[in-house]
């Protein structure tokens, strides 16, 4: 008895999930470029942010190792 609206509520889940990925997924715009120099503006600006986040995430990782000794 109790198996039935489990398997309800997962079935809402899932589908909930999936409208949400539709969603966020049709959000981004594609890629069109016009030459092979649009192409490689949009690859450096990638590895360029990419670069980026890197750093940010070495910097912030200290942060969190320096938080958490605190706690500990």
């Amino acid at each position: 008895m109790i198996r039935i609206p489990i398997i309800v509520i997962r079935v809402f889940a899932l589908a909930g999930a999936l409208f949400l990925f539709i969603d966020c997924a049709g959000r981004i715009k594609p890629w069109k470029f016009k030459d092979i120099y649009s192409l490689d503006v949009r690859v450096l600006d990638t590895k360029e942010w990419s670069a980026k986040v890197k750093r940010d995430m070495k910097d912030l990782e200290k942060y969190y190792e320096k938080g958490t000794q605190i706690l500990y």
